[in-house]
């Protein structure tokens, strides 16, 4: 038997082994409590990370915006599959793109090729990528009901934003797609002298450039900054030289021509005007009227004139636009005055500076900086970098300015822009048709002008509509007619 004291030290060892074992066991409990509940997600996690896949989809690019922050680009969604996973990201471009000369294209590394993508590359492109994230099981294969995760996101990269409103400028890509096959039109803002639409045609799709590149066909030239014969609307250029030289008040005879050292120049009216004063002569676009104010000033005056109105040099400042012409080398004669006063001969102008030409005059003899960049931005919208250039200067006298701007409004009511004419909105313009010298299938290539402003009386937009080869002015005056009055019932 065993005696009391080995009994009691029994007893006493027995004890310690219980309490030692619930110690143990509530230590357990306590480690197994913090795992499963207090630290279950960071245990998940690793335990998934341990079966995670990250699989790269694209580089981050910051977005280009118009005005009011609406995006120009990763405006689509599209489903991608990468190794069996499926999911949602975004295109950088769709068919159905608005301004795409002027926004311009990516490579497939995300880098800008051409226009404001290229322009402002060093903005736009960033080190970050986006990948998604797919749960293999122990073979490595996708588990599909554990589905993917979004790795990364576009905080940090920084957005362009533009001057334009992209309501005008769906507003001009509609219209043009029914009525301009080749051409432009650029819409200003008259008292900021911003961008609100600009857009070339024929368009291209971004998504597959290649297929352009060599077909002859001239879809990747933005027509917007190209320069072309100006034709009769650079008569506004002619008629502020002559303002400044006082011949308001001139009365000028048209037969139908006027005969220059040998040289017959011909008038649009081959039975003549006969006697038009100033005034009737800008409406009715006469080329006699306009030759005799070519021969007084001469040619110096009003390329002196056209510089004030920012012809021959950069009007937005784009790496691609080209700066037009005005530096003829023929302009010493008189016949050679009398081709200038018309905008005939090697005067050439793009687009923007036409519409330009019609903000100032719209302004009231006062030109700004035209801008369409506005500024940088991060992903809240708040200004990181100012782009826009402010400044203004004068042109010509308000006077001067007035003058012609009730003469463009005369033009459209009862002249040669009639058909500009509209019920909805008060219309101010001047058409223009240009003789280029070449010849497209057999024909002479004549392109089409309109340009002006509305509404009349306290003009907000000025707009020029160009065609290229198109025949006339009629039609240009018409499209811009249809872009002023959706404009102004938008606004």
């Amino acid at each position: 038997m065993l005696k009391k004291k080995d009994c009691e030290f029994m007893i006493k060892r027995m004890k310690l082994v219980f309490y030692v074992t619930i110690t143990i066991l509530f230590l357990l409990v306590l480690i197994v409590f913090k795992i499963s509940v207090i630290d279950s997600d960071k245990y998940f996690e690793m335990a998934v990370n341990q079966r995670m896949e990250n699989i790269y989809t694209k580089k981050v690019r910051g977005k280009i915006v118009d005005r009011n922050m609406i995006p120009f680009v990763d405006t689509n969604s599209e489903i991608v599959n990468n190794n069996g996973v499926e999911f949602l990201t975004t295109k950088r471009y769709s068919d159905t793109s608005c301004a795409s000369h002027l926004i311009g294209y990516v490579d497939y590394d995300f880098c800008g090729i051409s226009g404001l993508e290229k322009m402002y590359d060093s903005f736009l492109k960033t080190d970050k990528k986006i990948s998604v994230s797919r749960i293999n099981d122990v073979n490595k294969s996708y588990v599909k009901n554990l589905g993917t995760r979004i790795l990364n996101s576009e905080d940090g990269a920084m957005n362009l934003k533009l001057t334009l409103d992209m309501h005008i400028q769906k507003i001009v890509e509609e219209e043009m797609d029914k009525s301009v096959k080749r051409g432009s039109v650029v819409v200003l803002d008259v008292n900021s002298f911003d961008v609100l639409a600009i857009s070339s045609r024929p368009d291209f799709d971004r998504t597959n450039v290649q297929k352009y590149v060599e077909n002859g066909e001239s879809e990747l030239v933005d027509r917007s900054t190209s320069m072309y014969n100006a034709g009769s609307i650079f008569k506004i250029i002619t008629a502020a030289a002559a303002l400044k030289e006082n011949m308001q008040d001139e009365i000028f005879l048209c037969n139908g021509y006027k005969n220059e050292d040998g040289t017959v120049f011909k008038c649009h009216k081959e039975d003549g005007h006969m006697f038009l004063n100033f005034e009737e002569a800008f409406v009715q676009s006469c080329n006699c009227a306009y030759y005799e104010m070519g021969k007084r000033l001469k040619s110096d005056k009003i390329l002196d004139m056209a510089k004030k109105f920012g012809l021959g040099s950069k009007c937005i400042g784009l790496e691609w636009e080209e700066e037009g012409n005005i530096k003829t080398e023929k302009n010493k004669t008189t016949s050679d005055a009398l081709n200038i006063s018309i905008g005939q001969g090697d005067i050439l102008v793009t687009p923007v500076q036409a519409a330009n030409i019609a903000a100032i005059i719209a302004n009231k003899g006062n030109g700004k900086k035209v801008n369409v960049a506005d500024r940088i931005t991060d992903q809240k919208g708040n200004t990181l970098h100012y782009l826009k250039q402010e400044y203004e200067y004068k042109v010509i006298d308000k006077s001067a300015a007035e003058k012609i701007s009730s003469m463009m409004k005369k033009c459209v009511d009862s002249g040669t822009g009639i058909d500009a004419k509209s019920e909805i909105v008060n219309i101010s313009g001047k058409t223009g048709t240009a003789q280029t010298g070449w010849e497209q299938d057999g024909e002479l290539m004549v392109h089409g002008w309109f340009v002006g402003f509305f509404p009349s009386q306290k003009p907000k937009y000025a707009m020029c509509v160009f065609m290229e080869n198109g025949k006339s002015s009629k039609n240009a005056a018409k499209s811009f007619k249809n872009i002023a009055e959706k404009i102004v019932d938008l606004y």
